[in-house]
């Protein structure tokens, strides 16, 4: 079950014929080839001295042949197809099968002082710190068998892959860590591919029906949940953790995280805050702590004490002095009497600043510096459009007064024309002769005046 060095299938398999599947070729009409034809979980990755042949043994012929980075590949042939992959230090490695039907090209990642695992235990066993282990496929705890993994022992699962613990099996985790084969910052660059794959979540299961035992504090990274598990989620604001998850009572250390521009002489007196009740942390200096994780999930705040000015103009703020993200909220002034949705409001901050709301009042969070703000407010104006008539204004503020005259024909008197005044929205309008007034509305206004001569006979 156990090996210590491994390959892993990372490229496609490249063939004169088209592929019909991820991981297999067809071997149909044009009789294609492929390096290897297993179905495993371990997104293609073999271990030691394994099968290298193609996928159609009557394509083979005398001419048929493996190469290596291109050269012949030792202690490799037709009646015993097997490579031991020993034989190339670490690295990547171009791997070319070549027969009569086509050619077959795959790039092989060759790694050394590994474990790899996989299929099921024949007898108990213990994963130590010794070296990095690789779970290649799922690997089975049968019913009277025990998987210990052990004190700093890293354990990397391929994507999909994960432990069966049976009933009656029992599976022992002590502090060590399980995690994804790309996961480069436990255990090193297990695949040398620097940071072009990327962990991701859910990658790996643990499904137990039998027993679990943990005698320590294990880290489970990018699993799938695992309800059998007594390990509680730690959530930090404000502050780092060493761990993300944790048992009942285990040790937790978290260390205060400080913004840019945070003044020095504000560190001491940090307060250290938990969403569960009955957590008590001990200080270690002045920026970080400890405390025993709770049975439940907790939420760990580290609050800044330091407090910044706020200085408004053309605004009043609902404080003088704000700590480190607390909220400020800021009103623009206005006249007394004026209604909010009659001006445009621009707010301005130093340093520049994200708000929340809009209009009159906002609010931000405090940055950890002093805050200057100001706000103008405009007040909003509307066109007035005539025709037949002048205004005495081209814009109105809502309730200004605006003024009209109907134009009169040269040397005409008002007193011989009647004026018709129609305007665009309902507005009252109060005439005398050929004037009119009207009180602006919240919105642009047509007018359109009209004469008709006060004569009868016209």
């Amino acid at each position: 079950m156990k090996n210590n060095i491994l390959f892993w299938l990372c490229m496609a398999i490249l063939t004169t014929c088209s592929s019909m599947a991820a991981d297999t070729l067809a071997a149909a009409t044009a009789a294609p080839v492929r390096i290897d034809a297993r179905t495993t979980q371990g997104a293609k990755l073999i271990a030691g001295t394994e099968r290298v042949s193609p996928a159609a043994r009557a394509a083979v012929s005398s001419s048929s042949g493996l190469t290596v980075d291109g050269v012949s590949a030792s202690g490799w042939s037709l009646s015993a197809p097997c490579y031991d992959s020993a034989l190339q230090p670490d690295g990547w490695h171009a791997f070319r099968l070549t027969e009569t039907v086509g050619t077959t090209s795959a790039s092989l990642l060759v790694l050394n002082d590994l474990v790899v695992h996989g299929g099921v235990l024949e007898a108990s066993e213990t994963w130590d710190g010794s070296a990095v282990h690789v779970v290649r496929d799922w690997v089975r705890v049968p019913s009277g068998m025990t998987l210990t993994i052990g004190d700093d022992a890293v354990v990397k699962f391929c994507p999909d892959a994960g432990v069966q613990v049976d009933e009656g099996g029992e599976l022992v985790l002590r502090d060590c860590v399980l995690t994804h084969f790309a996961d480069d910052t436990r255990g090193g660059d297990t695949n040398l591919d620097g940071a072009k794959t990327k962990a991701s979540a859910d990658a790996y299961a643990l499904a137990i029906d039998g027993g679990v035992t943990v005698d320590g504090d294990p880290e489970l990274v990018y699993a799938r949940s695992c309800a059998q598990l007594p390990l509680h989620t730690l959530t930090t604001e404000d502050c780092s953790a060493n761990r993300a998850s944790h048992v009942a009572g285990a040790a937790v250390a978290v260390e205060a995280v400080f913004p840019d521009g945070y003044p020095e002489e504000a560190v001491a007196g940090l307060e250290w805050r938990s969403s569960v009740e009955g957590v008590t942390f001990t200080a270690v200096g002045e920026t970080a702590a400890t405390f025993a994780m709770p049975a439940s999930d907790v939420t760990v705040t580290c609050a800044l004490p330091a407090a910044f000015r706020i200085t408004a103009s053309g605004a009043t703020a609902d404080k003088a002095m704000a700590l480190y993200k607390e909220t400020v909220t800021a009103t623009a002034v206005l006249p007394d009497g004026a209604l909010d949705d009659d001006y445009l409001y621009e707010w301005t901050t130093e340093p520049e600043l994200e708000f929340s709301g809009s209009g009159r009042s906002v609010s931000f969070a405090m940055p950890a510096e002093a805050v200057n703000m100001a706000c103008v407010a405009t007040l909003k104006t509307y066109a007035v459009t005539v025709s037949g008539a002048t205004s005495d204004k081209a814009t109105a503020a809502r309730g200004e007064t605006v003024s009209l005259t109907a134009v009169l024909p040269e040397g005409a008197d008002a007193s011989g024309w009647l004026v018709f005044w129609t305007f665009s929205s309902a507005v009252a309008f109060t005439q005398e002769g050929a004037a009119a007034t009207f009180e602006m509305p919240a919105g642009a206004v047509e007018v359109s005046c009209a004469l008709r001569r006060d004569d009868p006979l016209h």
